[in-house]
């Protein structure tokens, strides 16, 4: 019975080419992935499908992910798999704040990812702020703290935040 449950569960997932995945809780945990997930994700792309995750964590870049998958996972993947809080934050600011200077509150990985993209990014309170971002950030200090609450008191800019993830 058990054989054959297997069999058709594998044959349906044969015929499909296209799974996303959450990444943080659902398939690992910190740098363990959980029992099960490589063989699943091996099988997908053995049988020509592709798996895309998507996060709401900001604190890592596409690029970041990759050797993150690569060196705690042995999982092969590539940028454009991934789909992260601060990649969808980035499209925004370069689609409406492009010409802004932008102060961000966030890891180093996250504002690299930003300037990269071209776009003017400060992380100190100075004149001419056109928008506050603020990013979940594992490198939170009291300087940023200040830095930030300094732009906040002393500006009408809009605020965004990258996600509102209750329990981080």
């Amino acid at each position: 019975m058990r054989g054959d449950m297997d069999s058709r569960l594998s044959e349906r997932l044969r015929r499909k080419k296209l799974f996303l995945f959450d990444i943080d809780g659902t398939i690992a945990v910190g740098d363990t992935l959980y029992e099960g997930s490589a063989e699943l994700l091996r099988h997908i792309e053995k049988t020509g499908g592709k798996a895309y995750y998507i996060t709401n964590n900001s604190t890592r870049s596409g690029r970041d992910y990759v050797e993150k998958f690569r060196r705690s996972f042995h999982l092969e993947t590539s940028e454009d798999q991934f789909i992260t809080s601060g990649y969808m934050t980035l499209r925004f600011l370069a689609e409406h704040h492009a010409k802004d200077k932008i102060f961000v509150l966030g890891t180093a990985s996250f504002v690299k990812e930003l300037r990269k993209n071209g776009l003017h990014i400060t992380e100190t309170a100075e004149e001419g702020i056109g928008c506050v971002v603020v990013a979940y950030d594992s490198e939170l200090n009291y300087d940023k703290l200040i830095q930030v609450c300094k732009v906040l008191s002393a500006t009408e800019a809009p605020f965004y935040a990258t996600n509102p993830d209750l329990c981080c």
